[in-house]
């Protein structure tokens, strides 16, 4: 209500009121109360109603937390941090494990291994102190691989090159025709390998 509905309404349109009038017609309505604003003895019902919305929030707000660590009483909070952050280190340790092995296996089948197992267990690589480079290859993994190849106590789990067998022709042995019959080697064997059978002939 505006206050100067409130005042006509307690003396009328055209009379006229001193302070005293308005006291005692305020102190006969018990739905009007004076406040000295310097006292912040007022507050506006829009500003009222804001703050009682925004505690009613804060209660629902409150109330939703108390709730909430009800279902965390008596849980180690610090210990599943800590658990948590074991379990990721494990998991970034195997999938590292994983890579370093199927890199061995590849380059150990690309440098002729006979037995992959044997060859690699003589790999000595500290999977913590392991590094790829930009390529996806194992640092150091061709150089140790060529010791092995060339050591004399594990070359042998490596396929060796072999080199191709030529024959050729040793006149030492003489020459054997389609009959079976050796070809004399030297001049002397023609000579008497020629007697011989002019005195089979005879």
């Amino acid at each position: 209500m505006e206050l100067l509905e409130f005042l006509t309404g307690l003396f009328g349109e055209n009379q006229t009121i001193t302070l005293d009038n308005l006291k005692t017609a305020v102190s006969q309505n018990k739905d009007v109360k004076f406040v000295d604003l310097k006292d912040g003895g007022y507050v506006d019902a829009g500003k009222y109603n804001d703050v009682v919305k925004d505690l009613n929030t804060a209660n629902q707000t409150i109330n939703t937390l108390r709730n909430t660590a009800k279902t965390y009483e008596g849980v180690d909070v610090m210990g599943l941090q800590t658990e948590l952050a074991q379990l990721k280190d494990k998991y970034d340790q195997d999938i590292k494990q994983q890579k370093i092995d199927a890199a061995i296996a590849l380059a150990l089948t690309k440098a002729g291994a006979i037995n992959v197992k044997a060859a690699k267990a003589l790999l000595e690589i500290d999977p913590e102190k392991a590094e790829f480079d930009g390529n996806g290859e194992l640092k150091g993994l061709t150089e140790k691989l060529e010791a092995l190849k060339t050591a004399e106590d594990s070359k042998m789990l490596f396929q060796q090159a072999t080199k191709p067998e030529i024959k050729g022709f040793d006149p030492a042995e003489g020459i054997t025709d389609t009959d079976g019959i050796q070809e004399p080697a030297t001049l002397a064997e023609a000579i008497k390998l020629s007697l011989s059978a002019q005195s089979d002939a005879n």
